[in-house]
Protein backbone atom coordinates (compact mmCIF):
# COMPACT_ATOMS: atom_id res chain seq x y z
CA UNK A 1 0.00 0.00 0.00
CA UNK A 2 1.37 3.36 -1.03
CA UNK A 3 1.37 6.39 1.44
CA UNK A 4 0.48 9.28 -0.97
CA UNK A 5 1.44 13.07 -0.02
CA UNK A 6 -0.08 16.33 -0.80
CA UNK A 7 1.10 18.11 -3.40
CA UNK A 8 2.98 21.04 -1.50
CA UNK A 9 6.05 23.38 -1.47
CA UNK A 10 8.84 21.50 0.02
CA UNK A 11 12.32 23.41 0.01
CA UNK A 12 13.95 21.59 3.04
CA UNK A 13 13.53 18.27 5.31
CA UNK A 14 11.93 17.40 7.73
CA UNK A 15 14.32 14.76 9.30
CA UNK A 16 11.33 13.74 11.77
CA UNK A 17 8.55 13.35 9.03
CA UNK A 18 11.05 11.60 7.01
CA UNK A 19 12.59 8.77 9.35
CA UNK A 20 9.04 7.90 9.76
CA UNK A 21 9.11 6.22 6.09
CA UNK A 22 12.68 4.70 5.99
CA UNK A 23 15.40 3.39 8.96
CA UNK A 24 19.28 3.43 8.60
CA UNK A 25 21.94 5.60 9.51
CA UNK A 26 21.05 8.40 6.95
CA UNK A 27 22.27 12.06 7.82
CA UNK A 28 21.60 15.63 7.20
CA UNK A 29 23.40 18.62 7.47
CA UNK A 30 23.28 22.70 6.01
CA UNK A 31 27.04 23.61 5.31
CA UNK A 32 27.97 26.92 7.09
CA UNK A 33 28.45 27.93 3.14
CA UNK A 34 24.93 27.44 2.46
CA UNK A 35 24.94 23.63 0.40
CA UNK A 36 22.44 21.36 1.80
CA UNK A 37 24.09 18.16 2.38
CA UNK A 38 22.68 14.64 3.25
CA UNK A 39 23.23 11.14 2.38
CA UNK A 40 23.97 7.70 4.06
CA UNK A 41 22.10 4.05 3.85
CA UNK A 42 18.71 3.21 4.26
CA UNK A 43 15.99 0.97 3.60
CA UNK A 44 12.43 2.23 3.39
CA UNK A 45 9.45 1.37 5.61
CA UNK A 46 6.66 1.59 3.57
CA UNK A 47 6.20 2.43 -0.28
CA UNK A 48 5.91 5.83 -0.91
CA UNK A 49 4.68 8.42 -3.60
CA UNK A 50 5.44 12.23 -3.02
CA UNK A 51 5.18 14.95 -5.05
CA UNK A 52 6.44 18.39 -4.19
CA UNK A 53 6.24 21.46 -6.01
CA UNK A 54 10.74 22.59 -6.10
CA UNK A 55 12.47 25.72 -6.43
CA UNK A 56 14.94 26.50 -9.34
CA UNK A 57 17.70 24.69 -7.92
CA UNK A 58 20.80 22.43 -9.25
CA UNK A 59 21.46 19.04 -7.13
CA UNK A 60 24.23 16.77 -7.08
CA UNK A 61 23.09 12.89 -6.30
CA UNK A 62 26.24 10.27 -6.13
CA UNK A 63 24.17 7.02 -6.26
CA UNK A 64 26.66 4.30 -4.18
CA UNK A 65 24.07 1.57 -4.28
CA UNK A 66 20.40 0.65 -5.84
CA UNK A 67 18.30 2.97 -7.51
CA UNK A 68 16.52 6.09 -8.05
CA UNK A 69 13.34 6.53 -9.59
CA UNK A 70 11.72 10.25 -10.17
CA UNK A 71 10.05 12.37 -12.38
CA UNK A 72 10.26 16.08 -13.05
CA UNK A 73 7.12 17.22 -14.74
CA UNK A 74 5.91 14.66 -17.20
CA UNK A 75 9.81 12.66 -17.76
CA UNK A 76 10.66 9.35 -16.18
CA UNK A 77 13.79 9.07 -14.99
CA UNK A 78 15.54 5.88 -13.42
CA UNK A 79 19.01 5.22 -12.79
CA UNK A 80 20.88 2.24 -11.22
CA UNK A 81 23.95 2.11 -9.35
CA UNK A 82 25.90 -1.30 -10.97
CA UNK A 83 29.28 -1.81 -9.92
CA UNK A 84 30.55 1.26 -9.67
CA UNK A 85 27.74 4.01 -8.94
CA UNK A 86 26.38 7.24 -10.60
CA UNK A 87 26.39 10.73 -10.24
CA UNK A 88 23.15 12.64 -11.59
CA UNK A 89 22.64 15.72 -11.82
CA UNK A 90 19.30 17.58 -11.79
CA UNK A 91 19.52 21.41 -13.20
CA UNK A 92 16.49 23.06 -12.29
CA UNK A 93 15.83 26.68 -14.29
CA UNK A 94 12.13 27.37 -13.23
CA UNK A 95 9.55 25.92 -10.41
CA UNK A 96 9.17 22.09 -11.24
CA UNK A 97 6.77 19.83 -10.51
CA UNK A 98 9.06 16.83 -8.61
CA UNK A 99 7.62 13.27 -8.04
CA UNK A 100 9.40 11.03 -6.30
CA UNK A 101 8.45 6.70 -5.80
CA UNK A 102 9.76 4.36 -3.71
CA UNK A 103 8.96 0.53 -2.30
CA UNK A 104 8.29 -0.88 0.66
CA UNK A 105 12.17 -2.90 1.53
CA UNK A 106 13.93 -0.56 -1.18
CA UNK A 107 17.53 -0.45 0.27
CA UNK A 108 19.96 2.52 -1.03
CA UNK A 109 23.25 4.41 -0.49
CA UNK A 110 23.80 7.73 -1.24
CA UNK A 111 24.79 11.34 -0.81
CA UNK A 112 22.62 14.85 -2.10
CA UNK A 113 24.52 17.73 -2.62
CA UNK A 114 22.52 21.10 -3.53
CA UNK A 115 22.81 24.91 -3.50
CA UNK A 116 25.82 25.43 -6.55
CA UNK A 117 23.36 27.54 -7.90
CA UNK A 118 24.48 30.52 -5.37
CA UNK A 119 27.53 30.42 -6.82
CA UNK A 120 26.59 30.76 -10.15
CA UNK A 121 24.85 34.49 -9.52
CA UNK A 122 27.27 36.46 -10.30
CA UNK A 123 28.43 34.40 -13.89
CA UNK A 124 24.61 34.78 -15.04
CA UNK A 125 24.62 38.43 -14.45
CA UNK A 126 28.01 39.10 -16.22
CA UNK A 127 27.22 36.48 -19.13
CA UNK A 128 30.62 34.77 -18.24
CA UNK A 129 29.51 31.08 -17.49
CA UNK A 130 30.90 29.21 -20.44
CA UNK A 131 28.38 26.02 -20.62
CA UNK A 132 24.75 26.51 -20.39
CA UNK A 133 24.28 24.84 -17.13
CA UNK A 134 20.39 24.49 -17.65
CA UNK A 135 20.39 23.11 -20.75
CA UNK A 136 19.38 20.25 -19.78
CA UNK A 137 17.48 19.05 -16.99
CA UNK A 138 19.06 15.76 -16.18
CA UNK A 139 22.54 14.45 -16.59
CA UNK A 140 24.26 11.47 -15.44
CA UNK A 141 27.56 9.68 -15.78
CA UNK A 142 29.75 7.06 -13.55
CA UNK A 143 30.90 8.16 -10.59
CA UNK A 144 34.78 8.98 -10.72
CA UNK A 145 36.83 7.46 -8.06
CA UNK A 146 37.46 11.38 -6.57
CA UNK A 147 33.80 11.26 -6.48
CA UNK A 148 33.40 7.98 -4.30
CA UNK A 149 36.48 9.05 -2.24
CA UNK A 150 34.51 12.52 -1.52
CA UNK A 151 31.50 10.39 -0.30
CA UNK A 152 33.23 7.94 1.79
CA UNK A 153 35.11 10.31 3.64
CA UNK A 154 32.01 12.58 3.92
CA UNK A 155 29.95 9.75 5.34
CA UNK A 156 33.08 8.84 7.85
CA UNK A 157 32.56 12.42 9.23
CA UNK A 158 29.06 12.65 9.90
CA UNK A 159 29.53 11.89 12.86
CA UNK A 160 32.49 14.54 13.52
CA UNK A 161 32.05 17.34 15.84
CA UNK A 162 34.91 19.19 13.98
CA UNK A 163 32.12 21.60 11.59
CA UNK A 164 35.09 22.89 9.61
CA UNK A 165 35.92 19.63 8.43
CA UNK A 166 32.95 18.57 7.37
CA UNK A 167 32.57 21.90 5.44
CA UNK A 168 35.80 21.24 3.82
CA UNK A 169 34.74 17.64 2.60
CA UNK A 170 31.53 18.69 1.80
CA UNK A 171 33.07 21.66 -0.81
CA UNK A 172 35.51 19.57 -1.94
CA UNK A 173 33.38 17.09 -3.58
CA UNK A 174 31.06 19.94 -4.57
CA UNK A 175 34.04 21.19 -6.75
CA UNK A 176 34.98 17.89 -7.56
CA UNK A 177 32.33 17.02 -9.33
CA UNK A 178 31.84 20.43 -10.73
CA UNK A 179 35.11 20.40 -12.58
CA UNK A 180 34.21 17.01 -13.94
CA UNK A 181 30.84 18.62 -14.96
CA UNK A 182 32.67 21.65 -16.73
CA UNK A 183 35.01 19.43 -18.25
CA UNK A 184 32.52 17.60 -20.24
CA UNK A 185 30.36 20.16 -21.22
CA UNK A 186 33.79 21.75 -22.65
CA UNK A 187 34.80 18.87 -24.29
CA UNK A 188 38.19 18.35 -22.35
CA UNK A 189 39.37 14.51 -23.04
CA UNK A 190 42.87 13.60 -21.94
CA UNK A 191 45.46 12.00 -24.89
CA UNK A 192 44.52 8.48 -23.25
CA UNK A 193 41.02 8.87 -23.97
CA UNK A 194 41.38 10.26 -27.82
CA UNK A 195 43.70 7.53 -28.30
CA UNK A 196 41.16 4.94 -26.53
CA UNK A 197 38.11 6.27 -28.68
CA UNK A 198 40.30 6.16 -31.62
CA UNK A 199 41.18 2.42 -30.79
CA UNK A 200 37.19 1.95 -30.35
CA UNK A 201 36.25 3.63 -34.09
CA UNK A 202 38.46 1.25 -35.38
CA UNK A 203 36.44 -1.68 -33.45
CA UNK A 204 39.06 -2.49 -31.35
CA UNK A 205 37.07 -3.33 -27.82
CA UNK A 206 39.45 -6.02 -26.32
CA UNK A 207 41.63 -4.62 -23.43
CA UNK A 208 44.32 -6.93 -24.28
CA UNK A 209 44.03 -5.53 -27.92
CA UNK A 210 44.33 -2.45 -26.67
CA UNK A 211 47.31 -2.20 -25.02
CA UNK A 212 49.13 -3.92 -28.07
CA UNK A 213 48.30 -1.39 -30.01
CA UNK A 214 49.09 1.69 -27.62
CA UNK A 215 52.41 -0.19 -27.11
CA UNK A 216 52.43 -1.04 -23.40
CA UNK A 217 51.16 -3.53 -20.88
CA UNK A 218 48.05 -4.28 -19.70
CA UNK A 219 48.56 -3.27 -15.64
CA UNK A 220 49.79 -0.07 -17.05
CA UNK A 221 47.36 0.90 -19.36
CA UNK A 222 44.26 0.14 -16.64
CA UNK A 223 46.28 2.21 -13.91
CA UNK A 224 46.83 5.09 -16.16
CA UNK A 225 42.80 4.55 -17.03
CA UNK A 226 42.06 4.90 -13.39
CA UNK A 227 44.10 7.88 -12.86
CA UNK A 228 43.35 9.59 -16.07
CA UNK A 229 39.44 9.15 -16.63
CA UNK A 230 38.80 8.30 -13.42
CA UNK A 231 37.83 4.62 -13.65
CA UNK A 232 38.71 1.15 -13.88
CA UNK A 233 39.17 0.62 -18.40
CA UNK A 234 36.41 -2.18 -18.11
CA UNK A 235 33.90 -0.04 -16.92
CA UNK A 236 34.98 2.66 -18.88
CA UNK A 237 35.25 0.60 -22.44
CA UNK A 238 31.60 -0.90 -21.18
CA UNK A 239 29.95 2.52 -21.03
CA UNK A 240 31.56 3.73 -24.44
CA UNK A 241 30.15 0.51 -26.19
CA UNK A 242 26.82 1.18 -24.48
CA UNK A 243 26.56 4.71 -25.67
CA UNK A 244 27.54 4.27 -29.45
CA UNK A 245 25.04 1.34 -29.01
CA UNK A 246 22.48 4.03 -28.27
CA UNK A 247 23.54 5.95 -31.26
CA UNK A 248 23.35 3.09 -33.71
CA UNK A 249 19.90 1.89 -33.09
CA UNK A 250 18.23 5.32 -32.59
CA UNK A 251 20.06 7.22 -35.76
CA UNK A 252 21.76 4.69 -38.07
CA UNK A 253 18.17 2.63 -37.37
CA UNK A 254 19.69 -0.84 -36.83
CA UNK A 255 18.33 -3.61 -34.98
CA UNK A 256 19.75 -4.45 -31.37
CA UNK A 257 21.38 -7.37 -32.88
CA UNK A 258 23.00 -5.39 -35.38
CA UNK A 259 24.05 -2.78 -32.73
CA UNK A 260 25.40 -5.16 -30.71
CA UNK A 261 28.03 -6.82 -33.12
CA UNK A 262 28.69 -3.65 -34.03
CA UNK A 263 29.71 -2.35 -30.78
CA UNK A 264 31.85 -5.80 -30.74
CA UNK A 265 29.13 -8.09 -28.40
CA UNK A 266 29.69 -11.13 -30.00
CA UNK A 267 25.82 -12.64 -28.54
CA UNK A 268 22.99 -9.90 -28.34
CA UNK A 269 22.16 -11.61 -25.27
CA UNK A 270 25.18 -10.59 -23.55
CA UNK A 271 24.90 -6.88 -24.80
CA UNK A 272 21.35 -7.20 -23.88
CA UNK A 273 22.94 -8.02 -20.09
CA UNK A 274 25.21 -5.49 -19.83
CA UNK A 275 22.54 -2.73 -21.37
CA UNK A 276 20.23 -3.62 -18.55
CA UNK A 277 22.64 -3.41 -15.91
CA UNK A 278 24.13 0.42 -16.80
CA UNK A 279 20.48 1.68 -17.39
CA UNK A 280 17.91 -0.32 -15.41
CA UNK A 281 15.78 -1.52 -18.44
CA UNK A 282 16.40 -3.82 -21.96
CA UNK A 283 17.27 -2.17 -25.25
CA UNK A 284 13.70 -2.68 -26.56
CA UNK A 285 12.42 -0.96 -23.41
CA UNK A 286 14.53 1.75 -24.25
CA UNK A 287 13.96 2.02 -27.80
CA UNK A 288 10.05 1.94 -27.17
CA UNK A 289 10.31 4.52 -24.34
CA UNK A 290 12.13 6.92 -27.11
CA UNK A 291 9.55 6.34 -29.56
CA UNK A 292 6.79 7.17 -26.91
CA UNK A 293 8.49 10.45 -26.55
CA UNK A 294 8.72 11.21 -30.08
Amino acid sequence: MFYTGSLHDNDSYDDALIRDYYSGDYRFDSLKSGVAIHGGRNTYRRSVDNTVNVNPHITFVFLLKGELQFSLGKQDYHFSATDQGRCIMISLSDKTLFRRVTFAGQCDEKVVLRGMERWLKDHDAQGTLSVDVYRQAVRDWPLTLAMQTGCEQWLAACDDDNLLHKDMLGLLLLNTTWQHFMGLEQGNTTPLQQSLERLLDQGIFDIQAMAEALHTSVRTLQRRAVEQLGRPLGNWVTEQRLARAKVIMLEQQKSISEAAWLVGYQHASSFIHAFRRAYGMTPKAFLEDYLAQT
